[in-house]
Protein backbone atom coordinates (compact mmCIF):
# COMPACT_ATOMS: atom_id res chain seq x y z
CA UNK A 1 0.00 0.00 0.00
CA UNK A 2 2.82 2.39 0.82
CA UNK A 3 4.55 1.70 -2.48
CA UNK A 4 1.29 2.41 -4.31
CA UNK A 5 0.91 5.70 -2.40
CA UNK A 6 4.45 6.70 -3.39
CA UNK A 7 3.78 5.86 -7.04
CA UNK A 8 0.59 7.95 -7.04
CA UNK A 9 2.26 10.94 -5.38
CA UNK A 10 5.55 10.92 -7.27
CA UNK A 11 6.44 12.46 -10.60
CA UNK A 12 8.86 11.64 -13.38
CA UNK A 13 12.30 13.21 -13.21
CA UNK A 14 12.32 13.98 -16.92
CA UNK A 15 10.37 13.48 -20.10
CA UNK A 16 12.40 10.52 -21.43
CA UNK A 17 13.51 9.24 -18.01
CA UNK A 18 11.90 6.33 -16.17
CA UNK A 19 13.09 7.51 -12.72
CA UNK A 20 10.57 9.07 -10.36
CA UNK A 21 10.85 11.42 -7.38
CA UNK A 22 8.64 12.66 -4.60
CA UNK A 23 8.87 16.04 -2.94
CA UNK A 24 10.22 15.89 0.60
CA UNK A 25 7.40 18.07 1.90
CA UNK A 26 4.84 15.43 0.80
CA UNK A 27 6.45 12.72 2.94
CA UNK A 28 4.73 13.29 6.29
CA UNK A 29 3.81 10.18 8.24
CA UNK A 30 0.52 11.58 9.57
CA UNK A 31 -0.58 12.76 6.11
CA UNK A 32 0.21 9.38 4.58
CA UNK A 33 -1.65 7.67 7.42
CA UNK A 34 -4.74 9.83 6.70
CA UNK A 35 -4.53 8.91 3.00
CA UNK A 36 -4.47 5.21 3.86
CA UNK A 37 -7.62 5.25 6.04
CA UNK A 38 -10.54 3.32 4.56
CA UNK A 39 -14.20 3.39 5.59
CA UNK A 40 -15.98 0.09 6.13
CA UNK A 41 -19.10 0.24 3.91
CA UNK A 42 -21.17 -1.91 6.27
CA UNK A 43 -20.41 -0.25 9.61
CA UNK A 44 -19.08 3.14 8.54
CA UNK A 45 -16.02 2.71 10.77
CA UNK A 46 -12.66 4.10 9.72
CA UNK A 47 -10.01 1.40 9.30
CA UNK A 48 -6.32 2.30 9.36
CA UNK A 49 -4.41 0.29 6.82
CA UNK A 50 -1.06 1.31 8.39
CA UNK A 51 -0.18 3.54 11.30
CA UNK A 52 2.50 6.22 11.09
CA UNK A 53 5.20 4.15 12.83
CA UNK A 54 4.72 1.28 10.40
CA UNK A 55 4.77 3.71 7.49
CA UNK A 56 8.09 5.17 8.70
CA UNK A 57 9.58 1.68 9.06
CA UNK A 58 8.48 0.50 5.62
CA UNK A 59 9.54 3.78 4.01
CA UNK A 60 13.05 3.27 5.42
CA UNK A 61 13.09 -0.25 3.91
CA UNK A 62 12.10 1.16 0.51
CA UNK A 63 14.79 3.84 0.68
CA UNK A 64 17.44 1.18 1.35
Amino acid sequence: MLYAWIQCNSERVGFDVVDRRIEKKKVKWMAIERDLIRVDPETGEEIKIMNRKTIAKYFAYLVE
